[in-house]
């Protein structure tokens, strides 16, 4: 296991986030945190990761009305919160 990645996401404009979401998923890592500041953002990585059937914790950043976290774990893993 690799450990944690983080990968940190303003909206949408490229593909790169989304393409590194893809890339870290063919790794072997114990925990990805997503940090996102746009809901089409995090809606769009909801969708892949679902449909590779991961398990992923969503939640919203206290300090702002609008930053999003989506903590994620492979399949099997226990969930730590971050």
């Amino acid at each position: 296991m690799s450990g944690m990645e983080q990968i940190n996401v303003c909206g949408l404009s490229n593909p790169e986030p989304l393409l590194r979401v893809q890339e870290i998923l063919k790794k072997d890592f114990s925990q990805l945190r997503i940090i996102c500041d746009c809901g089409m953002a995090v809606e769009s990585i909801e969708r892949f990761l679902q449909q590779k059937n991961c398990h992923f914790h969503k939640g919203r950043n206290p300090d702002t009305s609008f930053t999003l976290w989506i903590n994620f774990e492979e399949q099997g893993a226990e969930w730590k919160k971050i």
